[in-house]
């Protein structure tokens, strides 16, 4: 997470000291890398009221909890993948419209399936 906010944090500066750094392109694709590396935890993230997928079911059945957090982290892996992919195009355009979509539609299907 460190390395993760540094080199946004490094991109952004560079953006804003006036350097040829296009900021539609390495931030989405460091977001993406960051979903798979979330994904990565998911899994192994047991019941608890701080990390997760918190929602009444999930937090009272164990069996629910693993398989919602199961599905979030085949979700997460493909909203990095379309990150990845979409932030190397850079074309801002479909990143405005079609990340913020998918993120809200990955939450709206971990809720729906706990």
């Amino acid at each position: 997470m460190t390395v993760f906010c540094f080199g946004l944090h490094l991109v952004l500066v560079l953006s804003a000291l006036g350097r040829d750094v296009h900021v539609s392109v390495p931030v989405p694709v460091a977001v993406g890398v960051l979903f798979l590396t979330i994904e990565n935890y998911m899994g192994n993230v047991r019941s608890n009221f701080f990390v997760g997928v918190k929602t009444p079911w999930t937090l009272s059945s164990d069996l629910s909890w693993n398989k919602t957090h199961r599905l979030g982290g085949w979700l997460f892996v493909l909203l990095g993948l379309l990150m990845i992919s979409t932030g190397s195009i850079g074309y801002p355009t479909l990143l405005k419209t079609l990340i913020p979509i998918s993120i809200v539609g990955v939450v709206l299907v971990t809720f729906v399936y706990s």
